[in-house]
């Protein structure tokens, strides 16, 4: 299906300033006009749990293939023995924790607490920032090994 970038970045748009309800009137004023040639189809999306307007399989609402359902994992806490810094980054790890935390007992520097949590390689932050993060299991601060 050939949909202008424009049209689809205009339902996107219409989804982020009103939700369902406003990408489906948009979506409908584009099927209803004269010169459309491609009309936006509306499949049920089991993500959004509902039936709406798609384009190859894709949500616009979700952005899901209209197939798939929402996935949860569970992070299960298990604490790392010896050097956190020779877990995360090697034997070959220059870093001492002072360093990395500003004292040797790695506190939050938000909280006072020192129980942090290595956030997963799929996660955001590691994703995007191209390091090892980790996150304070009392308040919840995300900084960098």
């Amino acid at each position: 299906m050939i949909i202008e970038n424009k049209v689809v970045q205009s339902f996107d748009t219409a989804y982020e300033q009103g939700g369902l309800s406003l990408l489906v009137d948009k979506v409908f004023a584009y099927n209803n006009k004269s010169s459309t040639v491609y009309p936006v189809p509306f499949k049920y999306c089991k993500a959004c749990d509902c039936e709406t307007p798609n384009i190859e399989d894709t949500c616009i609402a979700c952005g899901q293939n209209v197939e798939s359902k929402p996935k949860f994992y569970q992070a299960v806490l298990k604490e790392v023995k010896g050097n956190v810094l020779d877990h995360v980054y090697g034997k070959n790890n220059r870093l001492t924790i002072k360093e990395r935390m500003g004292n040797d007992n790695a506190t939050c520097p938000d909280c006072g607490e020192n129980k942090w949590m290595i956030l997963a390689d799929e996660s955001v932050a590691v994703s995007q920032g191209g390091k090892p993060y980790i996150e304070c299991l009392s308040c919840g601060l995300t900084t960098h090994l």
